[in-house]
């Protein structure tokens, strides 16, 4: 049976030592001159960039239209680069080697599930070395919501692949409530894993398919896959 798995980004493959928010910060100001941003109400983890984008228009006090979106979003992408230069960003334990016994295998694909932009995405995995691993994904440029970036990557699976995934071959992988609602929502398989900002015990109330504390075990992390 083919397989898919669907990675989350930030706080499940890489972290990128609040590159992000940093590069949030640097477009308000270019964008707006707002130079004390506003960042305290903003939920990022597990949320769309897309979302975010309309939280920090909203907290402060710009108007949510189509150019101001374009204009932060824009500026973020330019701004991401240096930010991760500036920090230590790293993949997270056990990824790369988890991702690179993905690629080895016939029977198992893997693409994006991700609130990043596609510009976003590919700019922090390609600083972090690993975005060769990935061809298609769904990406938070178009929705806020999680569940239909979902559908999008699941879309774009099938079209690469030329196959259609069941459902409980199918596994969404991240570091938030969100992402475990996503897959659920979808109605298939859910890995959690606590290297995010959301603790272990805390995942495991909302009873993902399998959990892990780091992916530092590679071999637990294809027994599930396998099993």
């Amino acid at each position: 049976m083919k397989k898919l798995l669907l990675w989350d980004i930030d706080g499940t493959l890489v972290d990128v030592d609040g590159a992000g928010r940093r590069a949030f910060i640097a477009a308000l100001r270019e964008c707006f001159g707002i130079v004390e941003a506003s960042l305290q109400s903003v939920e990022f983890e597990g949320r769309t960039d897309t979302h975010i984008i309309k939280q920090l228009l909203e907290f402060n006090g710009l108007s949510i239209n189509e150019e101001n979106h374009r204009a932060l979003e824009s500026s973020y992408v330019r701004n991401i680069n240096r930010e991760l230069s500036l920090g230590r960003p790293r993949v997270l334990p056990g990824v790369k080697e988890i991702l690179h016994g993905v690629e080895q295998r016939s029977d198992l694909y893997q693409g994006l599930l991700t609130g990043n932009t596609p510009a976003g995405a590919h700019t922090k995995m390609e600083f972090l070395g690993i975005s060769s691993y990935f061809t298609f994904g769904g990406y938070g440029d178009e929705h806020c919501e999680r569940h239909a970036i979902g559908i999008d990557a699941l879309q774009r699976a099938t079209e690469f692949s030329g196959h259609n995934f069941d459902p409980e071959c199918v596994y969404v992988i991240g570091d938030t409530p969100h992402d475990i609602a996503c897959g659920q929502a979808l109605d298939v398989r859910t890995i959690a894993v606590a290297t995010g900002n959301t603790s272990a015990e805390e995942l495991n109330e909302l009873q993902p398919t399998a959990l892990f504390n780091d992916f530092s075990n590679a071999a637990a992390f294809f027994a599930v896959i396998d099993g």
